[in-house]
């Protein structure tokens, strides 16, 4: 029989060579995948911790000069080279494990708490979200 003959230097995969590896791969990109997006969501929540941080600061300084810190005061006397800008995207992950949705949160920028001259996000200032 001609269709079980065997051929010399035959080149390339077989298919479940081929399968093998593709499962292989998906098994990988399954695992992979997710730790990423997770450690996007920390980034963005460790961004606002710093930015709550650094608005802290300039409202500080702020006030050691005898100046009312609001955002406008703060960019225009140097406090902040600019006002920062919380991210948008997707989930964000906090230090202390809380996971909120971007489009979730009440407030998209940072406020500035009057009564506390404290920076705010969301309603809360940075101790809320910090460890």
């Amino acid at each position: 029989m001609k269709l079980f003959r065997k051929t010399t230097n035959q080149k390339g995969f077989t298919l479940i060579e081929l399968l093998v590896v593709i499962g292989i791969i998906g098994l990988l990109a399954s695992i992979a995948i997710p730790r990423y997006a997770s450690s996007q969501a920390s980034a963005r929540g460790t961004k606002i911790v710093a930015d709550l941080r650094t608005i802290d600061s300039a409202i500080a300084m702020s006030l050691a000069d005898g100046n009312t810190p609001t955002v406008a005061n703060l960019t225009t006397n140097n406090y902040l080279a600019e006002f920062p800008v919380p991210p948008t995207k997707s989930a964000i992950r906090f230090p202390d494990a809380t996971t909120i949705a971007a489009a979730s949160a009440t407030v998209a920028a940072y406020t500035i708490d009057t009564d506390t001259s404290r920076a705010w996000y969301n309603g809360h200032p940075v101790e809320y979200y910090a460890n």
